[in-house]
């Protein structure tokens, strides 16, 4: 039978703890810490230079902007140098 609504039956759940209530927030924080090494660690794809977890994309995109600056494109700069003058 060919389902027709697009759905593909993905599903995402979310649950948001307090580690304090379990084992701290320390403890917590050492546990995710050692959690990710082994991500890192973990044996990498064909052609895949390194394993990201959540978030370390955007991490490293804050810190270079915040860097160097917002890069725009071409026709953006000529519009912002328009009201400048």
């Amino acid at each position: 039978m060919r389902i027709l609504t697009g759905i593909q039956g993905t599903c995402h759940s979310f649950l948001a703890l307090a580690p304090d209530c379990f084992i701290g927030r320390e403890e917590f924080k050492k546990e995710m810490d050692r959690y990710i090494v082994s991500i890192k660690e973990s044996a990498k794809a064909r052609n895949c230079e390194e394993i990201l977890v959540p978030g370390e994309p955007e991490l490293r995109t804050e810190a270079e902007r915040l860097e160097n600056g917002i890069p725009l494109c071409c026709g953006y700069n000529r519009g912002i140098w328009y009201f400048v003058r």
